[in-house]
């Protein structure tokens, strides 16, 4: 049963720095890696009592090394493992 990790980046937390530093070919390679194996969802968020829309990067992979890889050139975010039902399969 491989287990299956997320990464969530959500753009309101503050960045070290401002945006991420990425190379050219780290920038091509996350692109593919959302492609793939993510998503990024707009939601809105009452922050200051103002509505808001919150950009969200989702990306779902069995890989945890790829899973951190992607936590880490953001800077942001959280990884956490997702669950998994009886057969393995995810809920």
């Amino acid at each position: 049963m491989a287990r299956a990790y997320i990464a969530s980046v959500n753009k309101n937390e503050a960045m070290d720095g401002g945006s991420p530093r990425l190379t050219e070919v780290e920038k091509a390679y996350l692109a593919g890696i959302i492609d793939g194996e993510g998503s990024i969802v707009l939601t809105w968020a009452n922050i200051k009592r103002q509505n808001t829309l919150r950009p969200i990067v989702n990306v779902t992979n069995t890989r945890l090394e790829l899973i951190e890889w992607v936590h880490n050139k953001f800077g942001v975010g959280w990884v956490s493992r997702l669950a998994t039902g009886s057969k393995g399969k995810q809920r």
